[in-house]
């Protein structure tokens, strides 16, 4: 093919490579905007969370300080005392099994054996 035949192809066939790169450009930017406005709106959303909801909630919790922590202590306390029935039980399996897993709980506990 030479130069002639090129350009006359080229003239023949303008609107057809039109339509399909005007096509591409609107597939690479529709691409482009589904990969980034994710990320975006993820900015913009931790944005103003730091600068309008943060300050506020922190001041909330500041001010109910006392209220706050009788709620953590409760959790606590109720945490901690569903791992000691836990653990009792545990030791109630163990030591019902046979002498050897009963002595060593007793050894882990207490020191003897």
């Amino acid at each position: 093919m030479d130069t002639e035949q090129l350009q006359k192809f080229l003239e023949e066939n303008k609107a057809e490579f039109e339509s399909h790169l005007r096509q591409k450009v609107i597939d690479s930017l529709t691409q482009r905007i589904a990969w980034d406005l994710p990320n975006l709106i993820q900015a913009q959303v931790v944005k103003f969370y730091e600068t309008e909801l943060a300050p506020e909630v922190n001041q909330y919790l500041t001010d109910n300080k006392q209220a706050v922590m009788k709620v953590v202590m409760a959790a606590a306390l109720e945490a901690s005392d569903e791992v000691a029935k836990s653990m009792v039980e545990r030791v109630k399996e163990t030591m019902d099994k046979n002498s050897y897993q009963r002595n060593a709980v007793f050894k882990a506990l207490f020191g003897i054996h």
